[in-house]
């Protein structure tokens, strides 16, 4: 399946969703108490999730119509 990213931009937030119609799959439920440093056990895979979730305010999943869908969320300060 295809992927779709749409961005939006307000006074205050920031918000990236991305949706992919591929089998079911949440990011979040991931170990992410590896550090993203630790090459031998972290795979290469593995370390975006982590960054992902360190630098954005808000984050979730939801699964919609056969699609994974993740909404992240940036506060604007």
């Amino acid at each position: 399946g295809g992927m779709e990213i749409i961005f939006k931009a307000e006074d205050d937030y920031l918000e990236i969703e991305l949706r992919d119609s591929g089998v079911y799959f949440n990011p979040f439920l991931y170990d992410n108490s590896v550090q993203a440093n630790d090459e031998d056990t972290f795979s290469e895979g593995g370390r975006g999730i982590k960054i992902f979730t360190e630098i954005m305010d808000e984050y979730s999943y939801n699964r919609e119509n056969d699609d994974n869908v993740v909404t992240a969320r940036k506060i604007l300060q």
